[in-house]
């Protein structure tokens, strides 16, 4: 969580606590940005790295004078209930891996034109070492990822000059076979300014085909030697070749369906969320999910225990939680209207709606916060307006979404109940 520590749940995110946070009770306290956590799989100890820094590898934080402050990394035994520090740096550290060959074998992301690198511990964090710099990188790793026989693969992400604006050439994706003594460039020059995640794709066995984010601006305005190179990047091949299969100038991350081949979910900064079922086609097609409303998605998840639920993180959203059936199924959820147009008024037991009476208005769904259609109110033919009793809800997010007599989605509308 981003400047306020961990949360918790019991109940499969219907309420969060702070009860489990290293800084409990949560305050005004450094350190308090959680950038990764991971569990051990053989003896279920989690890892975390938590900096005073947020927001890293956005447009204001990739200038050296933008990036400072310490950074812990964290070790707990008993599900979070406690944290042990296991090392404190004076930068901040923004990911951390699992060797699945060793689980005393550990990596860590340090951000420092100087210091910054790859760090490597062989004893669960007792001991850490720098590795060798990837050439031309400087000082900014963002990824890793080890595979299944050991190797690395990492991202750099950006770096700019001192007019924050200038990107040097120092971004992209590294590979080593061998624990960091040595690296090899396997970067494209699309993707030598401002690379962001790299996955692999889960249903390869032979791990040869991964998937690249990549920025062709900054959060708010072009740069200007990056601009045009946005998109999602794939290789089959091992970073030999690359391709662009997904165009977009701030495309954030890629996650692949667990059990659909050709099946992923792009999130795109004030872009929101996008899906596509055959990336593995010569050209793949991709569409927006407007049931997802939030602009700013940053990753999605899969539940392990349910492949149909699926979790986003957000930048200033919250977290957020969806059925697969209702986020995937976009056929009417496309608003050919702007909600501007559409007056919804929330009165004590009401919620009062009215639109122009040339969108022949015949349905109106709610959504819950998980995507769930929780009612239908079909309309009589004509109106201009309707109410809904809101005391048949529970307090909570909702969504409202009017379609018309051809089924269409004329406007998606957010509404909190209390």
């Amino acid at each position: 969580m981003t400047d306020i520590g961990n949360q918790f749940t019991q109940d499969s995110g219907n309420t969060y606590t702070f009860s489990r946070n290293v800084f409990y009770p949560w305050g005004t306290v450094a350190k308090n940005n959680w950038y990764r956590m991971v569990a051990d799989p053989m003896d279920h100890t989690i890892y975390a790295v938590a900096s005073e820094i947020n927001d890293m590898y956005l447009g204001y934080r990739l200038n050296d004078d933008d990036i400072s402050g310490g950074s812990l990394v964290l070790k707990s035994n008993n599900y979070g209930i406690t944290w042990d520090t296991l090392i404190e740096m004076n930068y901040p550290i923004v990911w951390l891996a699992i060797d699945p060959t060793n689980s005393s074998r550990l990596y860590i992301s340090v951000v420092d034109y100087q210091n910054g690198g790859i760090y490597k511990t062989e004893d669960k964090g007792k001991t850490w070492k720098k590795l060798l710099t990837p050439p031309r990188t400087e000082g900014h790793p963002y990824n890793i990822l080890v595979l299944k026989n050991g190797d690395l693969l990492v991202s750099y992400s950006a770096r700019t000059l001192e007019d924050r604006v200038t990107l040097t050439t120092s971004s992209g994706i590294f590979y080593s076979r061998n624990q960091g003594l040595s690296w090899e460039d396997l970067t494209p020059s699309e993707m030598m300014f401002y690379t962001k995640d790299i996955i692999i794709d889960p249903h390869d066995p032979l791990e040869n085909t991964w998937y690249a984010s990549v920025w062709g601006r900054f959060t708010t305005f072009e740069g200007p030697n990056n601009a045009g190179n946005g998109g999602i990047y794939k290789t089959i091949d091992r970073g030999k070749t690359w391709k662009r299969i997904f165009q977009n100038e701030m495309a954030e991350s890629m996650t692949i369906h667990p059990t659909k081949t050709n099946a992923m979910y792009v999130t795109v900064e004030f872009g929101g969320l996008y899906y596509s079922e055959n990336i593995n086609s010569e050209i793949p097609s991709f569409k927006r999910l407007e049931s997802f409303y939030f602009p700013r998605p940053k990753r999605v998840f899969f539940d392990p225990y349910d492949k149909q639920k699926i979790w986003l993180t957000t930048m200033g959203g919250g977290i957020w939680c969806g059925r697969e059936r209702e986020i995937t199924n976009t056929k009417n959820i496309q608003p050919i209207h702007s909600c501007s147009s559409i007056n919804v008024v929330q009165l004590d037991h009401n919620i009062s709606l009215s639109w122009p009476k040339n969108y022949d208005i015949s349905k109106i769904n709610m959504f819950d916060i998980y995507g769930r259609n929780v009612s239908t109110n079909n309309l009589s033919s004509n109106l201009a307006s309707t109410e809904i009793h809101s005391d048949q809800y529970t307090s909570g997010l909702y969504f409202i979404q009017l379609q018309n007599t051809n089924n269409q989605s004329v406007c998606n509308q957010k509404i909190i109940i209390r």
